[in-house]
């Protein structure tokens, strides 16, 4: 059985960047995977925040705001 969900998709209007929301059901925190150019780069935990934090990362990597290496 898998211990993580994906929740949703987000993805850039060129749809060159695509985050995916997952929540790990058995440490009960989100994450993102993030794609740029459908190549996987990396995904970034956010343990102690909420789904709406975790959203707006997503939605803000999408439209140019968050840039991934500023995550980590």
């Amino acid at each position: 059985m898998m211990s993580w969900k994906t929740i949703s998709e987000y993805h850039s209007n060129d749809k060159s960047k695509k985050a995916v929301l997952n929540v790990d059901l058995k440490a009960c925190y989100y994450f993102i995977d993030f794609y740029l150019n459908d190549t996987y780069t990396k995904s970034v935990p956010y343990p102690e925040k909420s789904i709406y934090f975790a959203q707006e990362a997503a939605e803000n990597y999408c439209s140019g705001l968050l840039n991934v290496s500023e995550t980590a």
